[in-house]
């Protein structure tokens, strides 16, 4: 997923990138039936709500995100 977000990317800076993922995960993403099951089963077993969910995902987005944009800026 994060590799095909990368060009929308450029220019912006850590927290903008930040906030674009929170956006996409809540709402652009369409997971999957089984990754819909997941994170449903993770929320109801850690007793949180299924947004919770998600903005960890946003976080571990942002991360990769950050992740690519930087080894991008160093080739």
């Amino acid at each position: 997923m994060a590799p095909g977000l990368i060009d929308e990317m450029k220019g912006k800076n850590a927290y903008e990138v930040q906030e674009f993922c929170i956006d996409y995960m809540r709402d652009e993403y369409e997971p999957t039936t089984e990754q819909d099951q997941s994170f449903k089963e993770c929320a109801y077993e850690q007793g949180i709500k299924l947004k919770q969910v998600l903005d960890v995902c946003a976080i571990e987005l942002r991360d990769k995100l950050l992740h690519l944009l930087d080894s991008k800026d160093t080739v």
